[in-house]
């Protein structure tokens, strides 16, 4: 068991690239509404273009992404916000539900979380989390607290949202882990409020951009892993209550 793992009380998971394979996301949203494929580019770009930034509340984040993607599709701030609660994110929950499934074991290993007494939340770049988590097959009530940027009125890597949920799962920022395939977000965000990383590979992971000393898991690998070290801990608090 790696020594990331020891003493962790408290884990964050991203959730696009980490709960899920995300592969072809952008193919598949596009190919549902193909006459909106520069709508859809121009939601991408506004979102890289904050990211990092914190706006202190969900109407102040919302205004300012809603500005600057009316002005990127021509459109009225009013029928761009329209447009993304009424039809794109919506169609995205579709997409997840015909084409994506969470990875292996995902709520096995969520369980065992809970029973070893190690908190645990999901935190996503994207809104709505509790839908999407459902749009996958994994009931929202088993997935830990749930966060998204309308939490906070900020984005990846901001570090204030970092801070708020360690604290909400009781849990100091030392002995709080982040699981994500991002180090420019999840793993920036972590580290830079003194949080631990793992960075999950995906088929976007390339070798130039892996940091020396930030640990690269499989899926396969951090299940594993996550479910010795929530036996390990089931297993000294039953010796405890013996």
């Amino acid at each position: 068991m790696g020594k990331v793992f020891i003493g962790v009380k408290a884990i964050i998971f991203d959730l696009d690239g980490t709960l899920y394979d995300f592969k072809r996301m952008p193919f598949h949203l596009v190919m549902a509404k193909p006459s909106e494929a520069f709508v859809i580019k121009a939601e991408r770009t506004v979102r890289r273009e904050l990211k990092g930034c914190d706006f202190y509340s969900p109407e102040a984040y919302y205004d300012s992404f809603f500005k600057q993607l009316a002005i990127y599709t021509h459109k009225t701030e009013e029928s761009a916000r329209n447009w993304y609660f009424n039809e794109y994110m919506p169609r995205m929950y579709r997409t997840l539900e015909k084409h994506y499934t969470a990875r292996p074991g995902v709520l096995s290993l969520f369980d065992a979380l809970r029973q070893a007494g190690i908190e645990f939340a999901v935190y996503s770049d994207y809104s709505d989390t509790a839908e999407r988590l459902a749009a996958l097959g994994l009931p929202p009530d088993r997935c830990g607290k749930l966060y998204g940027p309308e939490t906070f009125g900020a984005l990846k890597p901001a570090i204030r949202p970092f801070i708020s949920i360690a604290q909400a799962l009781g849990s100091p920022c030392e002995d709080t882990l982040v699981i994500g395939d991002r180090e420019d977000t999840d793993g920036s965000g972590a580290l830079a409020c003194g949080m631990r990383f793992i960075r999950i590979k995906t088929h976007k992971t390339k070798k130039s951009d892996i940091s020396d000393g930030i640990p690269l898991y499989t899926w396969d690998q951090l299940y594993d892993e996550l479910m010795q070290y929530a036996e390990t801990l089931s297993l000294v608090h039953e010796g405890l209550h013996f």
